[in-house]
């Protein structure tokens, strides 16, 4: 069964190599038409063309420089954040180049310097992958090589550096002994943590958290939540306070839908069963116009411990999504035994924006530490 991600089976660097990485899902089809075009080969082409014809070229290195521009900019739908304001780039790092036709190792590649002058490195992680097509077919061992970009930039409001490291989900079958078994999501919190910290030392830099449900449930909150020009949508959160967990999906929101099993209709609920109990006490007068029902969604999403949370925000005019991400808070950090919800991370819609974009949002929405501003909060 084939899976979203690359991999590695036969040739392990070279030409074959080359082929077998171009024709992988790494590559979309309109990224590999933006490079076929530029040795000649026409957008019109069947895939298999562009492949063979980009790999015939590879030893080119200005093709393997647009190769690796290409990569940098497609979109991840996984992304991590950091700041640090002591950093230094590492310049003695891996070729990047040699990721193009060769297997790799598990260092640190780059940097790659991008058109907006953002420092970009890659570091390859591998997974097994047990190949089960048939029942009565024998086991095949694959290789599944991730690359995991970051990208660091300075950002001069902030007056510090920002960290971002983004990766692309997939899921695939890493257990030999159960044929039956289906594919499963990649564990990528069993590796990112450690990889995240590993760069830190590469860089000699000490990386701070962005306190995400600081950021999402309180900053974005009180800004967009009740801005008119805006739809806030909740769309998911998971839970845990006092012993009681929480774990509520779908369109939340039930202004945008017909469905009326959202969060929000619970909300109304419980709201409504209140105000019946204070209609039979005639001394409490409830203010018409009221937004009770909002207080006590806002108290279920705020004030229950969320450990992860899912929000869209729309432009009432068009209806056009201007950002949509899944926060994870990361407020259970015990490496010893991982999930989601060890470190802070984010997974981002991108049909509509490139994460690079929403990142841009998300910083965009941070106070600086020097901002004289006496509702400032402390996000980092």
């Amino acid at each position: 069964m084939g899976i979203d991600a690359f991999i590695i089976k036969d040739d392990r660097e070279g030409t074959g190599f080359v082929r077998s990485f171009l024709a992988s899902p790494d590559f979309s089809a309109d990224m590999l038409k933006k490079i076929g075009i530029t040795i000649g080969i026409p957008k019109s082409a069947k895939r298999t063309h562009i492949v063979d014809g980009i790999a015939s070229n590879w030893e080119d290195v200005s093709l393997q420089e647009l190769i690796l521009q290409t990569l940098i900019n497609r979109r991840r739908n996984w992304v991590a954040i950091k700041l640090s304001n002591q950093f230094t780039i590492p310049q003695k790092c891996e070729t990047p180049n040699n990721l193009i036709f060769s297997v790799g190792k598990e260092e640190w590649y780059g940097p790659i310097i991008s058109d907006i002058k953002n420092h970009w490195f890659i570091k390859p992680i591998f997974a097994k992958h047990w190949i089960k097509d048939q029942a009565e077919s024998p086991l095949q061992e694959g290789i599944v090589r991730l690359l995991i970009y970051s990208c660091v930039t300075w950002n001069e409001r902030l007056r510090q550096y920002v960290i971002s490291f983004h990766w692309s989900g997939f899921s695939h079958d890493d257990d030999e002994s159960d044929y039956e078994q289906k594919n499963k999501q990649f564990e990528y919190w069993k590796h990112i943590p450690g990889l995240i910290n590993n760069f830190q030392s590469v860089t000699s830099g000490k990386f701070d958290d962005i306190v995400l449900h600081k950021l999402v449930l309180h900053k974005l909150w009180d800004r967009y939540r009740q801005d008119p020009q805006y739809h806030w949508i909740d769309r998911r959160i998971r839970a845990e306070a006092s012993g009681i967990s929480l774990n509520a999906r779908g369109i939340l929101d039930i202004e945008l839908s017909n469905d009326k099993k959202g969060l929000k209709s619970l909300s109304r609920a419980i709201w409504n069963s209140l105000e019946y109990e204070f209609k039979k006490h005639p001394t409490i007068e409830l203010p018409k116009n009221h937004q009770f029902d909002e207080v006590v969604l806002g108290t279920m999403i705020r004030d229950l411990g969320a450990l992860s949370y899912e929000l869209e925000l729309r432009d009432k005019v068009d209806e056009s999504t201007k950002f949509r991400a899944h926060f994870y808070f990361g407020l259970k950090p015990d490496l010893s035994q991982p999930t989601r919800d060890t470190f802070p991370h984010i997974k981002l819609y991108i049909k509509d924006l490139s994460d690079t974009e929403q990142i841009q949002f998300l910083i965009d929405n941070i106070d600086n530490r020097d901002d004289e501003n006496p509702k400032q909060m402390d996000l980092f």
